[in-house]
């Protein structure tokens, strides 16, 4: 579990996350599954691989990244 919130930017290149991430900002370009809660954004660049439940006010993907998983754009997270 990766958690702080408050101003936090996660970024996830070239690896592979496994697990619940909670951060402000989450910016991935490998590869996760799980659940991700962002309080701010979502950035999913052309070479994510995500299997994860997303929970974010903003998601951004690129084209070419790939989701599998639930995702809420519900404001409070």
């Amino acid at each position: 579990l990766f958690n702080n919130p408050v101003r936090d930017i996660l970024g996830v290149a070239d690896a592979v996350l496994e697990g619940e991430i909670e951060v402000a900002r989450c910016v991935i370009g490998g590869e996760v599954r799980g659940v991700v809660r962002a309080t701010e954004q979502v950035l999913l660049h052309a070479t994510a691989k995500v299997w994860a439940d997303i929970q974010a006010p903003a998601l951004v993907m690129e084209d070419g990244a790939f989701l599998e998983g639930a995702v809420s754009m519900d404001a409070k997270v």
